[in-house]
């Protein structure tokens, strides 16, 4: 209850609690900022990514099998989009049959048209290996997706 009427407080009296408000106050969940990197790595550049995924780590405290987890599906979709619309799909039936929403749906089929199939592809299979790797106690996990992230970004 005190934080609906903080949220009173802020609309203003008569006024109505709407979803923006909320979202001022609420901010991102923790786990959204990890899926939140999908759009930085497809639309930022590289240092942005990295930018991203250390604070991910270092500040969200997110552990590295999430974040992995998030960027092995970021590079199936795309690599998904770039064979779908080397073949001809539209973006509104590759975003509908991946089910892409919000930023992400642009953003991804975005990279997809700029990344041929085979590097999209690519992408996909080093991303599964790096998963791999961090699972199975190969390497440093950090460093790990670190090098996933700038393979990823100039990739495309």
């Amino acid at each position: 209850t005190t934080e609906i009427a903080k949220l009173a407080a802020a609309a203003g009296e008569g006024n109505p609690i709407t979803p923006q408000l909320v979202g001022q106050f609420v901010g991102l969940s923790r786990e959204e900022k990890v899926w939140g990197i999908q759009s930085t790595i497809a639309q930022g550049t590289t240092e942005q990514a990295l930018g991203h995924l250390r604070y991910v780590l270092d500040v969200s405290r997110e552990p590295t099998v999430l974040v992995s987890w998030a960027l092995v599906d970021l590079a199936r979709k795309t690599a998904a989009a770039s064979a779908a619309i080397a073949a001809g799909a539209n973006p509104g039936d590759i975003s509908k049959a991946l089910k892409l929403w919000g930023d992400s749906a642009r953003a991804i089929t975005d990279t997809a048209r700029r990344t041929k199939p085979r590097a999209a592809l690519e992408v996909f299979r080093r991303a599964v290996e790096a998963d791999v790797r961090q699972k199975t106690g190969l390497g440093d996990p950090e460093r790990t997706l670190e090098r996933l992230v700038v393979q990823m970004t100039m990739s495309r």
